[in-house]
């Protein structure tokens, strides 16, 4: 082959239009991996303001059932209301849980949460002088409600075979207990 002809360029040298494609490419790449990267960083920081509240209802919870009304024996509130506060408690802090170990099944932990947690609030709303414990459960209902929109997480019969083993693991947790009961239920 003769150095002279035009016709083959030498492999080491590269055209124009190859080095222009080759540079789209890479902003291309760029601009896809920064909207991924952002998309992560904001997933993360969605999860770990639901895992705040899911914590922060928990202990708000917690401490009215077990300072204010268990002492006073919920003459004014009753014992539904002061079990809910319990309840509430218990799956918030299931549920942060879940969120923090990256449970395939948070969605629905999440969904369920949510559910205790409009009702915990509507019923410190009905008795009223609970305004921390109101505040606390809407956001950390919103927050969930926002994970389960997220997270993609539908029940299917695949999903609910791999359930029983997490009621064993997390047996203290009324709500995940009856949740569990609930989503058996459907599959059937």
């Amino acid at each position: 082959m003769e150095s002279g002809n035009s016709y083959f360029a030498p492999i080491d040298v590269m055209t124009t239009v190859d080095a222009l494609w080759i540079h789209s490419q890479r902003e291309y790449f760029n601009e896809v991996k920064e909207m991924a990267m952002t998309y992560l960083s904001k997933r993360k920081s969605e999860l770990r303001r639901c895992i705040e509240e899911c914590n922060q209802c928990h202990d708000i919870c917690l401490a009215m059932a077990m300072n204010h009304h268990l002492p006073t024996r919920a003459k004014h509130a009753g014992q539904a209301h002061l079990r809910l506060l319990i309840n509430c408690s218990e799956i918030c802090k299931t549920t942060a849980n879940f969120m923090i170990s990256h449970s395939a099944v948070y969605g629905s932990v999440c969904a369920l949460c949510a559910e205790i947690c409009d009702a915990c609030a509507r019923s410190c709303e009905e008795i009223g002088a609970m305004y921390e414990c109101v505040e606390v459960c809407h956001r950390c209902a919103a927050n969930c409600e926002d994970m389960v929109k997220t997270s993609g997480y539908r029940i299917t019969n695949a999903s609910i075979n791999d359930m029983p083993s997490l009621a064993y693991s997390a047996a203290s947790n009324t709500g995940l207990a009856v949740f569990l009961k609930r989503t058996e239920a459907q599959a059937s």
